[in-house]
């Protein structure tokens, strides 16, 4: 019996054309997966990797109330703090920063990616500055001294501390918030508000006044703003600490003499300005403030007292001094009677 033979069935080989065909596939698939890569690795550097790696600088940087995300990105590109401003625009909307971020100024290192940017824009943690008010600087000098360093609008904020209405809304009574304005180290962002400003010193004076200032006002027969007014005057009379409750005791019993105070102080926040020694004209001029034409305490304080001399306003030492006269060298000699402090006058004056 004879086997037949299974036909082979035949599969025809590709043509040229498929082969091409299916090596081109081959191809682009490889390009486009290195395309891929490639834009893989130039997105992951733009984003994370630092335009400047090895820098170590730091930089302010201000993002302005109201700017655009487009605005603040074209900044950065142009302070060569990002590398490419489409990406980090992209990225800002993928995060929401076009609504999230805090206008004000930010302390940028050099070496930072843009993703550390961003987050660092997006944690809203704006750059405090140190700004020291000293004690028995004046309202004027603090809004001079805001302008000066460009940390606030000092004609706004002087406006507003010397407004009695603004200052009855905080619940002082007079004409202003001079003497309250509490001298110390404040850390504030660029650009903070007049009112922001005055209410941080307000309740730093709230938060600093000794806790028996209301009883001991009580007590010597003073208003609690009175007993402030006083405090001012100490702060500028007296350079020497230990001699505060001294300087105090001697307007204090002027007062209860109802004699008129003469103190310099007064007549140089008329002024304008501090001289050591004041002249005829000076001692003359017509002011409410000027305390060697009137009796009794000035209308407003000449300055902000700091905590010593708010204590030794309320804590007047237990003397009979009336008089005193600078001996030249930050101190003071006291005196009981007129012909004392003539004899001190002679004395001192003459060296």
């Amino acid at each position: 019996m004879v086997r037949k033979r299974k036909r082979r069935r035949y599969i025809p080989r590709p043509g040229i054309r498929e082969y091409v065909a299916s090596l081109t596939r081959q191809h682009l698939t490889w390009v486009c997966i290195g395309l891929a890569g490639i834009t893989f690795i130039f997105l992951f550097a733009g984003v994370f990797v630092p335009r400047r790696p090895f820098a170590s600088g730091l930089r302010f940087f201000e993002i302005r109330a109201g700017e655009s995300l487009g605005g603040t990105a074209g900044r950065l590109a142009e302070q060569g703090l990002i590398s490419s401003r489409q990406l980090f625009r992209m990225l800002g909307r993928l995060r929401g920063a076009d609504t999230r971020v805090k206008a004000g100024e930010y302390l940028l290192r050099q070496d930072q990616s843009s993703w550390q940017i961003l987050s660092h824009l997006l944690s809203g943690e704006v750059f405090l500055h140190c700004f020291t008010v000293p004690e028995g600087a004046s309202a004027a000098q603090i809004a001079a001294e805001l302008t000066r360093r460009d940390l606030a609008d000092g004609d706004k904020f002087l406006r507003l501390v010397q407004d009695p209405a603004y200052s009855r809304e905080q619940g002082i009574a007079g004409g202003g918030l001079e003497g309250y304005l509490f001298p110390d180290t404040y850390r504030i962002p660029r650009g903070i508000s007049a009112s922001k400003m005055a209410a941080m010193m307000l309740g730093r004076f709230h938060e600093k006044l000794p806790a028996d200032f209301a009883t001991r006002a009580k007590q010597l027969g003073l208003q609690i703003g009175k007993l402030v007014i006083l405090a001012s005057i100490v702060e500028k009379e007296a350079k020497a600490p230990e001699e505060l409750s001294l300087v105090a005791a001697v307007f204090y019993n002027r007062l209860k003499k109802k004699m008129r105070l003469e103190s310099c102080a007064t007549v140089n926040y008329v002024i304008g300005h501090q001289r050591r020694r004041l002249r005829e004209r000076d001692l003359a001029v017509r002011s409410p403030y000027n305390t060697y034409l009137h009796r009794g305490l000035p209308p407003g304080a000449v300055c902000n007292p700091g905590l010593g001399a708010l204590m030794a306003a309320s804590h007047p030492a237990q003397v009979d001094y009336l008089y005193f006269v600078s001996r030249g060298d930050g101190r003071h000699e006291f005196s009981v009677d007129y012909q004392g402090h003539l004899a001190a006058k002679k004395k001192y004056q003459k060296r």
